[in-house]
């Protein structure tokens, strides 16, 4: 694998989550009736959000 190679498998990644991020916000957005300005409030949640899913879950012994 050539280096060109990793960036653009990285790249094409990050744009993945970048996508996966808009859609879980504007979801968020509608639950939330729409309403007009902040919304970083619900991009923040969906990044949250995604970030708790990559998340190992632990299981109790």
């Amino acid at each position: 694998m050539k280096s060109t190679d990793f960036k653009i498998e990285r790249e094409t990644e990050e744009d993945e989550e970048h996508e996966r991020t808009a859609v879980l916000a504007y979801q968020f957005w509608e639950e939330r009736g729409c309403p007009v300005g902040s919304p970083e409030v619900d991009w923040f949640r969906a990044e949250e959000e995604i970030r708790r899913s990559k998340r190992p879950v632990r299981v109790a012994a």
